[in-house]
Formats: C-alpha cells, sequence, structure tokens
C-alpha cells in the first residue's frame, strides 16, 4: 500500500471514530454554546424566569351573572307572581380597573410554577329597579343597587414556555373584595310607604383565569390576562318605615345579591 492510501486510510478510520463516538468537533461546540436542559428527552434553551416581580396592571370589569333576589318575608315574596315586585332584578357591573400585583416564579426546564397576590379598585357599580302593579293604592318600586369597592386575589400559576420569552400560564385561588349594596321598595303614589337597607362588608370566594406573558428584556415583562370572580351572595335586609309598618305589619322586603364577573386586564412586571 502506497503512503498515500495509508493517508487516505487514517483519515477514513478518524472520521468513523468520531462518528461512532457521537462526538464530532461542531456538535460539541454547539452545546458548549447554549446550555440545555433535558425535558421529555430532548434538549431545550434554558432561559430565566424565576425569582421575585412586582408590577401594575389596568383593565376592565365585565358584570357576571349578577342578580337581586326577592327573598322578603312571606307577605313579600307572596307579591310577587302578581307583578307587583320583581321576583329578581339583573345587576350587571362594568368599569375601568387599576392595581398592583407581586409575585415569585419558580422554572423547571420549560415550566413555571408561581404564585401571586394583587389588589385593585374597580368602578364598577350598578343599579336595577322595577315599578309593579298597583297594592295598598299605589304601584311600588323596587331597586336595588350593589358595587364592588376593591377586590384582590391571592393565586398559584402552572405555566409553560414555547418559547424563551413567552409565558403561557392558567392560575386560580382566593378572591376576596369589598362591597357596598343596598335595596329599597317605595310607593309611587304613597311615598310614605317605604322599606329601605344596606350593606357594606368583605366577601370572599375565588377567581380563575389565563394569560400570557412576553419578556421585554431580563427584567421587563408586558402581560395579559383574563379573570373570572365570584363572591357569593350577600343579603340585604330592609327596615319599613312607620307608615309601611302600619299599613302592612310583619311584612318586609329582603333582597339576595350575586356578586360575580369577569376582568380583562394588560400588566407590566418588574422581576428581580
Amino acid at each position: 500500500m502506497t503512503l498515500n492510501g495509508k493517508g487516505i486510510l487514517l483519515a477514513g478510520l478518524l472520521v468513523a471514530f468520531g462518528i461512532a463516538a457521537g462526538k464530532p468537533v461542531e456538535a460539541a461546540d454547539l452545546r458548549r454554546e447554549r446550555p440545555a436542559a433535558q425535558v421529555f428527552g430532548n434538549p431545550v434553551a434554558v432561559s430565566n424566569w424565576s425569582g421575585a416581580y412586582l408590577g401594575g396592571t389596568i383593565g376592565y370589569a365585565l358584570g357576571g351573572s349578577d342578580t337581586a333576589r326577592t327573598i322578603g318575608t312571606p307577605g313579600f315574596v307572596g307579591l310577587v307572581p302578581g307583578g307587583i315586585v320583581p321576583g329578581q332584578l339583573k345587576l350587571r357591573r362594568e368599569g375601568v380597573t387599576g392595581g398592583v400585583q407581586a409575585g415569585y416564579n419558580f422554572q423547571t426546564g420549560r415550566f413555571v410554577l408561581g404564585l401571586e397576590t394583587d389588589i385593585q379598585l374597580l368602578d364598577a357599580g350598578k343599579s336595577a329597579s322595577f315599578t309593579g302593579n298597583p297594592v295598598l293604592g299605589t304601584p311600588l318600586t323596587t331597586a336595588a343597587r350593589s358595587r364592588l369597592d376593591y377586590l384582590g386575589t391571592f393565586r398559584g400559576r402552572v405555566g409553560f414556555l414555547p418559547t424563551d420569552k413567552v409565558l403561557l400560564y392558567v392560575t386560580g385561588g382566593l378572591a376576596y373584595g369589598g362591597i357596598d349594596s343596598q335595596a329599597s321598595v317605595n310607593g309611587v303614589l304613597a311615598p310614605a310607604l317605604s322599606w329601605n337597607g344596606a350593606r357594606n362588608e368583605v366577601k370572599a370566594g375565588y377567581a380563575l383565569g389565563a394569560g400570557a406573558e412576553y419578556r421585554l428584556t431580563t427584567n421587563w415583562s408586558i402581560k395579559g390576562e383574563y379573570l373570572y370572580y365570584d363572591l357569593g351572595r350577600q343579603t340585604v335586609r330592609t327596615t319599613p318605615n312607620a307608615a309601611a309598618a302600619a299599613a302592612v305589619p310583619g311584612v318586609a322586603y329582603d333582597a339576595r345579591i350575586r356578586t360575580s364577573g369577569h376582568i380583562i386586564r394588560t400588566g407590566l412586571n418588574y422581576a428581580f
């Protein structure tokens, strides 16, 4: 065999050895340039979403199936079939929201787990009224008003990173809010007949939602989020004035008001 043939044979053996070892120089260089984590047996690029963050949000609140249902004494409930008072009033909250949020993320591979708390003010209140058929010589106007002054949540988040900069997540947990509600019944032709009541309290419930967050820089990210909240039901009891108590003793109007709704918002976060 000539020297040229030996050179060719040696070169071939070196190539074969490199392929069998699975360590071509080019592939090794690429792995050194970009660290990787192993998820489901496939290498993925490592990003850094772990850590604490703080931010703010602004959005819009839409009412859910909010209602003020007539549940007063049997004497008042008995007026519903005759169209004198309503079985329920529809209350639909709509308004602007704005607030702050803070949380912590822990990333493992392409998955991100986290906790987030937020509180926001809402300009979301609604009233409704109904004037029915006459009774005691006058129609009665039944009215209800409910306002959600603020809403706070404490939620878990579970997310997935389709790319290093995009986080898709679902979220859910505790919700609480300050609710200010009023209910009344007043005579139209005999305005002395009146029942009025109010209740202001903090109610707790739950919130569920989903969102997407995009990393603008190492520290800044922007997100869009949808939340559904449900704070349960609140009973507003009314008290008759002297004329109503004398005309129909032992009869009172009470309203059971449900508070729920939807929030669509955008936010800006700073990661530490």
